[in-house]
């Protein structure tokens, strides 16, 4: 459950989670807290997995406005293989000594992500722009370093609002594809009023 903006030292994060008074794993909260660094993208099978090409250097340095060294800059996903608007990826870290993948992602203002649910959690952090987030059943504004759990078999989708959205995301290196909405999801989203607002609403 999504947990509303109180005093920031409410959500700053310590070693041991967050600060009390709020325990537990609340999906989006500020904090000022740092993100551990982990990794990449593909397939294996049924499951997501990449193998990287090359031994990544210990420092690389940014080249670019959120564009890194020896960093391909990539697709959102396959042609066809879902629906999605002007979005991009690149794999910051993947590495068989990493159990996890760190991609950043950007979408272009008036953009947005697939909408979604798999088996594996997502962490996300968001570094640029403003924007809005469906975690079901919530849909929240989000801006610079908020943070965004996306537990497994929740449907999510970024949405960017007038200026690009752009954000890291941490996931496991073994995981399960996406599954896309059916008709009958559909109509079980739009059935809440805020939901079908932020899939209609444009930025």
């Amino acid at each position: 459950m999504l947990r509303r903006r109180r005093d920031l030292a409410d959500w700053r994060w310590s070693p041991a989670g967050p600060r009390a008074p709020d325990r537990g794993n609340p999906r989006l909260r500020r904090s000022r807290g740092r993100l551990a660094r982990p990794p990449g993208a593909g397939r294996r099978g049924g499951r997501m997995s990449e193998t990287p090409t090359t031994d990544p250097a210990r420092v690389r340095s940014q080249d670019a406005p959120f564009r890194w060294q020896g960093v391909d800059f990539l697709p959102y996903k396959e042609t066809g293989e879902a629906p999605f608007k002007a979005v991009s990826r690149q794999v910051l870290f993947h590495h068989p000594a990493l159990q996890g993948e760190l991609r950043y992602f950007e979408v272009e203002a008036g953009g947005h992500t697939t909408l979604e649910s798999h088996e594996h959690a997502h962490a996300v952090m968001i570094l640029r722009g403003r924007g809005r987030v469906l975690v079901y059943p919530e849909v929240r504004a989000v801006a610079g370093h908020d943070l965004v759990f996306i537990a497994p078999h929740t449907w999510h989708q970024f949405r960017a609002d007038a200026e690009p959205l752009g954000f890291l995301c941490l996931v496991n290196v073994e995981r399960d594809r996406p599954r896309l909405p059916t008709e009958a999801d559909w109509a079980f989203l739009r059935a809440d009023p805020a939901v079908a607002a932020f899939f209609d609403d444009s930025p």
